[in-house]
């Protein structure tokens, strides 16, 4: 079995109990440009001129978009409650940051 073992800010290693090898693992390059959380069924229309995508999403649905035009799926439709979690966690973190700094910078 192999596990890949991740580190905030150190090697990442791939190590194969069956073998008891172990590789350094460099994370994926990717090309996200904007990530939108869906809160209601929304229809989404992507692209401009005349080339335009129409996804439909639902509540909890992530829309991802990637900003290089040639790839196969410039806008993908992601269902991953962990993630959308994420993000909701991530906007609340960050609102009440914004709101201890207005406060602190308000005196």
């Amino acid at each position: 079995m192999k596990t890949l073992y991740i580190t905030r800010g150190g090697s990442n290693v791939l190590v194969n109990s069956d073998d008891n090898s172990a590789n350094r693992v460099e994370p994926s390059k990717n090309a996200v440009g904007y990530v939108y959380k869906i809160t209601e069924p929304t229809h989404v229309v992507y692209g401009c001129g005349e080339y335009h995508k129409q996804v439909d999403a639902e509540k909890g649905d992530i829309i991802v978009c990637f900003y290089h035009a040639t790839f196969i799926n410039e806008i993908i439709v992601v269902k991953n409650k962990e993630w959308f979690d994420n993000l909701e966690e991530f906007e609340k973190k960050e609102q009440e940051e914004k709101e201890r700094w207005a406060e602190a910078n308000s005196k």
